[in-house]
């Protein structure tokens, strides 16, 4: 986020006059949209498309998934976590058929 909120400071200071709207949604749903011509760019991954062949893509940054939980978790404090460790916990997760890394 800290990368965005720059990058955006910068342009909107260069060019007072843009509208720039943010869009959260799956890199999914934002290649869809680009597809419609709705938004000029989007931040995501487009190995996720069919036809990621028709994008121009710039690398941005790695992107590192982590597994976040509270301090009085069971695992909280571990030198290491495996998912099996996780295995029995509840979870929040992305939804079905989401990808988790390119």
């Amino acid at each position: 986020m800290p990368l965005l909120t720059r990058a955006l400071t910068r342009l909107m200071d260069r060019q007072p006059e843009i509208s720039v709207e943010i869009v959260e949604d799956t890199s999914e749903s934002l290649l869809a949209l680009i597809d419609q011509g709705r938004p000029d760019a989007a931040i995501c991954r487009s190995s996720v498309s069919t036809k990621p062949h028709l994008y121009d893509t710039v690398v941005v940054k790695d992107e590192y998934l982590a597994v976040i939980a509270h301090q009085s978790h069971p695992a909280a404090g571990l030198p290491s976590i495996t998912l099996q460790d996780l295995s029995a916990s509840r979870w929040v997760v992305y939804r079905a058929h989401m990808p988790a890394s390119t």
